[in-house]
């Protein structure tokens, strides 16, 4: 990513990430080591739009990255 993000939910947050057990499954790692992150809000023709991913630091890795698109906020 080209920012470091803000973690929302997992390790660092007090909220936990819903499907842990399937980024551990599909990616590998531990629970305690995944994160997701999401990135800095920014409105572009009066959408704002918002880029979420996870990611396992001590994995190096950041997986399933999605643009969420809110139409009239």
């Amino acid at each position: 990513m080209s920012e470091p993000g803000k973690v929302i939910a997992g390790a660092g947050s007090k909220r936990s990430i819903d499907d842990v057990d399937r980024l551990v499954s599909q990616y590998g790692g531990q629970p305690g080591g995944w994160q997701k992150m999401s990135s800095t809000s920014f409105v572009n023709d009066g959408v704002e739009q918002q880029t979420h991913w996870y990611r396992n630091k001590g994995m190096g890795i950041y997986v399933e990255r999605r643009t969420n698109l809110y139409f009239g906020r």
